[in-house]
């Protein structure tokens, strides 16, 4: 799994939200851009994006053959970086940098919630992959324990707080693997798409804006216990996940300007955003009743 964190695009935000609505569409399409490039270089060696989370991504890559090739993508995504980070915009050119980490081994997956299903990345793995990005500054890429275990030599550079500095990258592993999009013919993406941003879809969406909201970044711990069954953790994070949905829907059918909360979950974080004058107050209840229930 790769962990891929970019910094610099909050400071072009904040240069072109001078300028209204053309300055949003500017933003939109400068990380839309940027984004599209480095995704192109994950899904040639056979990864897919599982969830962003904010200006990061959170690509899982398959190890087959003699290398690895989560970090033949990283080191190749950083390299792209180079160019594809040169963001040209009418308030000036920003330079996008980006902090990696990378860890080998298997990943608790959950396909969980209602009415929309959110697939949360969780356990000691996922943790272990944030935790080599934590160390890793901008222009880095730190890689766990087991996954230098499977490189060359060569590659591992210094130990560095848990991990080891990326020496150089491993041969290349684009294309080890045949992309198909068949199975997706076959899935009601519908279902993977949150209520409220289906219903503003397909009320016809609306321009780039730059928009003053509250966000409420809510953060649950536990989900790393290795004592506790997958069956247990199951049911906790349908509840969780579930709970949340019927708390954002509930903030989106108050009197405006409520209406326009929106949720968005990264591992086990959820952020919620609403207008600015939005009062959370009332949406403290649900998960008071999460903490009250029977482990």
């Amino acid at each position: 799994m790769v962990f891929a964190d970019l910094s610099g695009f909050t400071a072009m935000s904040e240069r072109l939200s001078r300028l209204g609505r053309v300055g949003a569409e500017e933003v939109t399409d400068a990380i839309g851009t940027c984004f599209t490039e480095l995704l192109a270089v994950a899904y040639d060696a056979g990864g897919s994006l599982l969830k962003f989370g904010g200006d990061a991504l959170l690509p899982r890559v398959s190890r087959r053959g003699p290398c690895a090739p989560a970090v033949w993508a990283a080191a190749a995504m950083r390299e792209r970086l180079r160019e594809a980070g040169r963001l040209k915009t009418s308030a000036a050119t920003s330079h996008c940098r980006m902090s990696v980490g990378v860890h080998s081994a298997t990943f608790d997956c959950f396909l969980v919630g209602s009415p929309s299903r959110e697939l949360l990345v969780t356990g000691a793995a996922a943790s272990e992959v944030v935790a080599m990005e934590h160390c890793a500054n901008a222009g880095q890429i730190v890689i766990s324990a087991s996954t230098a275990a499977a490189l060359p030599d060569r590659c591992v550079g210094n130990p560095l707080e848990g991990g080891f500095l990326l020496r150089r990258a491993p041969d290349s592993a684009a294309r080890l693997h045949q992309r198909t999009d068949r199975c997706l013919l076959r899935i009601d993406l519908r279902e993977f798409v949150p209520v409220q941003v289906q219903e503003h879809v397909l009320a016809g969406g609306g321009a780039a804006e730059h928009r003053v909201v509250t966000v409420a970044f809510v953060h649950f711990d536990g989900s790393t216990r290795e004592s506790r069954a997958r069956s247990a953790k199951l049911r906790r994070l349908e509840t969780l996940v579930t709970t949340d949905a019927t708390v954002t829907t509930r903030c989106s059918a108050a009197p405006p300007p409520a209406r326009t909360c929106s949720c968005t979950w990264t591992g086990t974080n959820s952020r919620r955003s609403m207008p600015e004058k939005t009062s959370v107050s009332s949406l403290v209840e649900p998960w008071r009743r999460i903490r009250r229930a029977p482990k």
